[in-house]
Formats: C-alpha cells, structure tokens, sequence
C-alpha cells in the first residue's frame, strides 16, 4: 500500500473513531447502563482504535527515513494512551459499570478526551507531513 493510500485511510479511521466515541458519549447520557448497545459501543470503539494502531504502524514503516523518528514518536504516545485505554476497559468491567454506573459515567469522559486529543495529535502531524 502506498503512503498516500494509508493516509487516506487514517482519515476514514479518524472519523470512524470520532463517530464511535461520540456513539459511547450517547450511551452514557442515559440514566441507567442499557448494555444491549453500550457494550457494542465499546467494542466497536476498541476495535477502530485496533485499526488505527495497526495503521499508524504501517505508516511508520512505510515512510521515508527523514519521517521516521516522527513516526517513532507517534507509535510510543499512541502506545501510552492504548495502554491506558486498556487499564480503564481492564477496570470498568459489566459488572463494577452494573455496579457503579455513575463512576462510569464519571470516568470515561477523560478517556473518550484523551482519545479525541490523541486523534488531533495525529491529524496534526501526519497530515502536514509532505510525503
């Protein structure tokens, strides 16, 4: 795949993942966990956020070397906030979110920021980057 042609898809990924949380952000509006599309909501915004990953990481080996360390940056952040990610899906289990829904609602506004910031990062860098 070309470098231009993973861009293009970063693009679609990025939107994909700002439609994703913004779909969780309506599941936690509600008054009470409604697991029959919040747990697909959180699923499908792991998941995109999987693709991203794997994106990013083609990019950093597709580009030219003067790119590389930019790259190398950008897998080490997005690293860290998966990582994080991870942490908060690992604690926000069904049960403990059935259990305490409104530290739920509490906690996932900073991770779902954290992402969006994450997203403009990326956009940032990647697409000024003459390649």
């Amino acid at each position: 795949m070309s470098v231009q042609s993973l861009v293009h898809d970063l693009k679609t990924i990025h939107t994909d993942l700002i439609s994703r949380i913004s779909a969780l952000a309506t599941e936690l509006g509600k008054t009470r966990p409604d697991f029959s599309s919040l747990s697909p909501a959180r699923m499908n915004l792991a998941r995109a956020s999987r693709r991203r990953a794997i994106l990013i990481d083609q990019l950093t080996r597709a580009v030219a070397s003067v790119h590389q360390p930019t790259f190398t940056s950008l897998q080490h952040n997005l690293q860290k906030a998966r990582l994080a990610s991870a942490d908060h899906i690992g604690r926000w289990t069904v049960g403990r979110i059935e259990a305490d829904w409104h530290g739920y609602r509490s906690a996932s506004p900073r991770m779902r920021e954290a992402m969006i910031r994450q997203i403009a990062d990326e956009a940032e860098i990647i697409f000024k980057l003459q390649m």
